[in-house]
């Protein structure tokens, strides 16, 4: 089965300044075919133009964690624009799309927050529903336990979570 990685740094290969198995592995490991197209600070803009091979049989999505970091801040209606956009031009026989995780709120300005994430979430989960993909909302899976030091990317704890939900989602044995 071949399983497409769309999006932000939650679903790239490697972790240059974490020691962390990321989700691209662990798939390998259950037997899945998996490519990467997902790049680090990737926001629903970059996502748009994340090419997907036409013979992926699931496309997994993450986006949303960058659009609602301040310094990008890509507006809510925009988002919603660009998430459509990307599930319509998806190409995959299947989708599943991952709602923004945590973070650690350290009461720093200019830093995300949940309530903010919350928003993108729900905008994201309506685009999937719109367009018929499953939806699992990170923040449902994962708490503080889960986050590396940064409060925002995934430990080895969440991507050990992170990989059984999908495997469980694609109807895979863990």
């Amino acid at each position: 089965m071949r399983v497409v990685l769309v999006g932000d740094s939650h679903l790239t290969e490697t972790s240059p300044r974490r020691p962390t198995t990321k989700l691209p592995p662990r798939l390998r490991r259950c037997g899945l075919d998996v490519v990467v197209v997902a790049a680090g600070g990737a926001d629903s803009r970059v996502v748009l133009h994340q090419q997907i091979p036409g013979d992926a049989d699931w496309a997994l999505f993450s986006v949303g964690t960058n659009d609602a970091a301040p310094w990008k801040s890509v507006d809510l209606d925009e988002f919603a624009a660009n998430c459509d956009r990307i599930l319509v031009n998806a190409g995959a026989k299947n989708r599943l799309v991952l709602g923004p995780g945590p973070v650690v709120e350290r009461g720093v300005t200019g830093e995300r927050t949940n309530k903010r994430l919350a928003a993108y979430t729900a905008v994201l989960q309506r685009a999937a529903v719109v367009h018929s993909a499953l939806f699992v909302p990170m923040t449902d899976l994962l708490d503080d336990s889960d986050l590396a030091d940064d409060g925002v990317h995934l430990n080895d704890s969440g991507y050990r979570k992170l990989a059984n939900r999908i495997l469980v989602e694609l109807e895979i044995r863990p």
